[in-house]
């Protein structure tokens, strides 16, 4: 419970720079049998947070508690100590439900009275919630906290395994009460969590893991394994029906598949006629069984993998379904065998290397999406052992794809009319790989309307002022989609890039390659560089020098930045230029060919980056011979 006379915390001096932080938290999580020997989950979370100014106050003012997991809420009391010491409860009449919050699910809201700087909220809760025996939390946000303390409790033949990451805290056995298993973690403060550019980003959060790890009143035996998950997996996923095997043969037939020649050109033919007539939904009913997803063209994300793994069987493939999580939440870890880490799945034909992920839209053959390529993750094949098929588990690391398969190339040709130099352009963006993810699958299906716009606005990158003559789109056709690059071109005049000067004239030829980023960072860097995949842009830019003039200063064209590791290059942003009679020719490649930076190569990998927005700053000086 909490005190029943609370005292007002003294401001830290520690924590004056910040909105607010809390002066306590204690979490605990309880499995405990009732008295129908029936095992609930009971949590109670405790916080008293101090408010250090206006910006904390608006933050802070209200409390919303998500309910979608929560079966009742047992007790909920909160209150306000204002900077003069006042206490001010709060009337239980203002608490709140709300079924759906933002679509972020149903939510328990109050208003706290009395809030202002230099006072402390304080709420303390306990709720019954739907039981799972594996999760995770985070305990590391964008405040600081102090006094932090998890307690995890369960009957004393319910052992649970808990793991903590990134500098939280272990957690240590509580023997006091012999009747139940106590672990327990605490951490004197936990400095607040600061976002940076081109990192895991959640990823690097402390938190902790836990999952159920013997059930000692049953067996002796672990609870999970990874061979024990990989057995319940391929009974999941390879379990059909006679009329559900007979379905899938009929949409390979329909989709050519089989009269292919190459495992690749299999598999390829099958996705495309399946993402391109079939609807993958959320909305799409639970008991749908393989039959009816495929006659009434809708499915879900369990039957559409299913039919893939089938499907593949059924093509002769071998395949390995591969289950991981998103590795800008959390990195896989091998060593800790739980569910928690089985969020997608993909599938992985050896024959070709290359990986496929069924429910994922934009996703195709060789490009699973970015989130679950370079991590780790469960893989599991099926065997037969005297006549029953049973998983193999084993933990790989999932591969990424070559810089070199996901570019953006623009290709310009600039010339100039008239008196006042008016800038005219031929001008083409091409897409490879996942450089065009979110755009290549989807482009065929916009309407007329969504495509000049989604094109005319590719094209007008350059500037705001930027007009668009005429445009045209190659490659868009579904079975295209990361076999050929997206083109998109077009005709553009861009008069807000040339300036006259006395007699001269100044061309901005550095946003041709549209605006980039700048990477500016004054405190230390704390964490590694990760990108979502390697990659790459390239610039072609072709200038006619008009009859009569020359560029003085070409060489304020030429870049050459460099990150180096074990004496391989790994990212850089090079430029150079020729003048070829009345041709300036511009050639720029930036690359980023690793992944994962250490953070130790921060100021170059910095550099590379802001090389291509120093490019954007050249402007040429046209003046006559």
């Amino acid at each position: 419970d909490w005190d029943k006379k609370p005292v007002l915390t003294p401001a830290n001096e520690k924590y004056k720079d910040h909105d607010y932080y809390t002066v306590k938290e204690k979490h605990v999580l309880e499995y405990a049998y009732d008295s129908n020997n029936e095992l609930g989950l009971y949590e109670t979370k405790h916080i008293i947070t101090h408010i250090n100014n206006d910006k904390g106050v608006e933050i802070k003012n209200k409390m919303y508690i998500p309910s979608g997991k929560i079966i009742e809420m047992i007790n909920l009391k909160a209150r306000c100590i204002t900077s003069s010491g006042k206490i001010i409860n709060l009337d239980k009449n203002n608490i709140k439900q709300v079924d759906n919050l933002d679509d972020k699910g149903p939510f328990t809201i109050f208003a706290y009275e009395g809030v202002e700087p230099n006072s402390d909220i304080e709420f303390l809760y306990t709720s019954k919630k739907y039981i799972s025996t594996y999760g995770s939390y985070e305990t590391q946000f964008s405040f600081p906290q102090e006094n932090v303390e998890i307690d995890f409790i369960s009957p004393k033949n319910l052992e649970f395994e808990l793991k903590s990451y990134n500098g939280f805290a272990p957690f240590t056995s509580d023997t006091s009460d012999q009747k139940v298993n106590h672990l327990i973690a605490k951490a004197k403060s936990i400095e607040e969590y600061e976002t940076e550019k081109y990192s895991a980003d959640d990823a690097n959060k402390q938190r902790f893991n836990y999952t159920l790890r013997y059930n000692t009143a049953k067996s002796n035996s672990k609870y999970y394994t990874w061979n024990l998950i990989g057995n319940d997996l391929i009974t999941n996923y390879y379990t059909n029906t006679k009329e559900d095997i007979k379905a899938i043969s009929k949409a390979i037939d329909k989709s050519g598949a089989a009269k292919k020649a190459t495992d690749l050109e299999k598999i390829t033919e099958f996705e495309y006629y399946i993402k391109k007539n079939i609807v993958f939904s959320t909305d799409a009913p639970d008991n749908l069984t393989i039959e009816k997803a495929l006659s009434q063209k809708l499915t879900n994300e369990y039957i559409l993998n299913r039919i893939f793994i089938e499907a593949s069987r059924q093509l002769n493939l071998n395949i390995e379904m591969v289950f991981t999580n998103n590795r800008f939440d959390s990195e896989f870890d091998g060593a800790f065998e739980a569910y928690i880490q089985l969020e997608e799945l993909l599938i992985y034909y050896p024959s070709i290397g290359k990986y496929l992920n069924p429910a994922n839209y934009f996703s195709r053959i060789g490009f699973p999406p970015s989130q679950y390529a370079l991590n780790k993750g469960l893989f599991v094949k099926a065997t037969e052992v005297a006549g029953v098929t049973a998983g193999i588990a084993k933990i790989k690391l999932i591969g990424g794809t070559d810089y070199l398969l996901s570019q953006n190339t623009i290709n310009a040709k600039i010339s100039f009319e008239g008196e006042d130099f008016n800038p005219k352009n031929q001008l083409s963006h091409e897409f490879t790989g996942y450089s065009g993810y979110s755009l290549h699958p989807i482009y065929y299906i916009l309407t007329e309307e969504q495509k000049k716009e989604t094109s005319e606005n590719i094209l007008k990158q350059i500037g705001e002022n930027t007009t668009v003559k005429n445009y045209k789109v190659e490659n868009i056709e579904p079975e295209n989609i990361f076999k050929k690059p997206l083109i998109i071109s077009g005709s553009v005049e861009t008069p807000m890039l040339i300036e006259k000067a006395g007699n001269k004239f100044l061309y901005k030829i550095g946003l041709i390659i549209g605006p980039q980023a700048e990477l500016y960072q004054e405190k230390p860097r704390k964490t590694d560089i990760v990108l979502e995949y390697a990659h790459g842009f390239l610039r072609n830019i072709e200038v006619e020098i008009p009859e009569g003039y020359k560029i003085s200063n070409v060489k304020d064209l030429e870049f050459n930045v460099v990150l180096s590791e074990d004496g391989k290059e790994t990212a850089y942003f090079k430029s150079s230029q020729k003048v070829e009679g009345n041709k300036l020719i511009v050639n720029i490649s930036e690359q980023y060919i690793n992944t994962f930076y250490s953070k130790n190569k921060y100021k170059e990998f910095k550099d590379v980056i802001n090389a291509a927005a120093d490019f954007n700053k050249v402007t040429l000086i046209f003046e006559k011979k």
